[in-house]
């Protein structure tokens, strides 16, 4: 027996959600605002972010990951992660997330998504309390392979690369 809660802050893309999934009985979706307070739905084995965290910045982030991994044993999150040769808009931030997890007092492991996305590098972050030896291995392993997809090269642990572009750019 498995179940999925999906959550999201818009009803819109829950809607959306829904005519994707069908009638399966298994999955519950609900409106979620991760700045609204309300506890999270516990007792799960994974939570899944994907693209949400680019677009807050790096202390509600730190925030975000300490409540859902009281929810959930592991987080699976993909964001945007490489150097940008332009500044960013001014909803997005490209976050250290090793530093941010580790901040936060957890391990993680990232993998290179091996197609970039409009031209843009993702990752696949896993993170918990722990994690299994086996996924340090698959982490050396995959990292082998992908040496030409570098992390960005972050000034100081709280710091996105877009910090140093004017405030009113709006790329």
């Amino acid at each position: 027996d498995s179940r999925i809660t999906a959550l999201d802050l818009s009803e819109d893309q829950l809607a959306n959600a829904r005519s994707y999934c069908g009638d399966n009985k298994g999955i519950v979706f609900q409106q979620y605002d991760l700045y609204g307070g309300q506890p999270l739905p516990a007792g799960f084995d994974l939570a899944i972010a994907t693209e949400v965290f680019l677009h807050h910045p790096d202390q509600a982030v730190r925030q975000f990951i300490k409540r859902i991994l009281d929810s959930a044993r592991y987080i699976a999150s993909i964001d945007w992660c490489e150097e940008w040769q332009t500044p960013v808009s001014h909803h997005v931030w490209i976050h250290n997330y090793r530093a941010l997890y580790k901040g936060a007092g957890f391990a993680s492991a990232s993998f290179v998504i091996p197609e970039k996305i409009d031209g843009k590098q993702q990752r696949l972050f896993l993170a918990g309390r722990s994690l299994p030896e086996s996924v340090r291995c698959l982490e050396r392993v995959v990292g082998h392979y992908t040496r030409d997809a570098t992390e960005p090269s972050w000034d100081i642990v709280t710091q996105t690369p877009r910090s140093s572009w004017p405030a009113n750019w709006d790329g």
